[in-house]
């Protein structure tokens, strides 16, 4: 039995790497800290974007624009001032950061990102939200990361079989998982439908913090 919910993270993590998935644990969101963040990541991809190493960081602004410019042909500059409700030098500022990121393409007043398949390596991201107790309270919690996320699931330890019926059955409701895991082996892991990965600056922060190093992938 775990004692501590880190415990349990990390039994879990440990029994679902054999998957080649990616994980970060307690990642800032505007909604809380998810305990973990389930990657699926094209690692080829994202060892070509390691090795152009000397680069400004992204900022937060940075990924509102990346955001926004996804999907979009050529923008002109006052478009994105506007919808994003941006002033002229922070946009100049963070365009010029772009730039150098080698991720946009500028033709005069007019913007366009460059290609996704060069860019995005996060092909999936899952949120797990992990309690040993209380398991209604966190199920309202993986259903917040639900904005952001392929699939949010709860994690819990090994319970009797009527309280792991009825958390499946609220989950399931509020369309979210649930996995659990022992200290062997992941019991089982429920899931509901999966949605698209969800264009938002969050994910844009992930990819790029990933590449920046301010995000431990494991």
């Amino acid at each position: 039995m775990f004692l501590t919910e880190f415990e349990l993270v990390d039994s879990f993590i440990k029994f679902s790497k054999k998957n080649k998935k990616f994980y970060i644990r307690e990642l800032p969101t505007n909604f809380g800290r998810p305990d973990i963040i389930e990657l699926s990541i094209n690692t080829s991809l994202l060892e070509k974007r390691l090795l152009n190493s000397n680069i400004p960081h992204i900022q937060r602004v940075d990924t509102y624009i990346l955001s926004y410019l996804k999907g979009k042909s050529y923008v002109k500059k006052e478009t994105v001032l506007r919808n994003l409700n941006l002033e002229l030098p922070i946009l100049n500022s963070s365009l010029s950061r772009l730039m150098n990121r080698d991720m946009i393409d500028i033709d005069g007043n007019l913007i366009k990102l460059k290609s996704i398949n060069d860019l995005l390596f996060i092909s999936s991201l899952s949120v797990y939200e992990a309690k040993l107790t209380n398991w209604k309270y966190v199920i309202e919690q993986a259903e917040r990361h639900l904005w952001f996320s392929n699939q949010s699931f709860i994690l819990l330890p090994e319970l009797s079989e009527d309280i792991q019926q009825k958390a499946k059955e609220l989950a399931h409701r509020r369309g979210v998982g649930v996995a659990v895991t022992s200290n062997h082996k992941i019991i089982f892991k429920t899931k509901n439908r999966k949605n698209k990965l969800i264009n938002t600056p969050l994910l844009w922060e992930i990819n790029e913090g990933i590449v920046d190093g301010k995000f431990k992938i494991e």
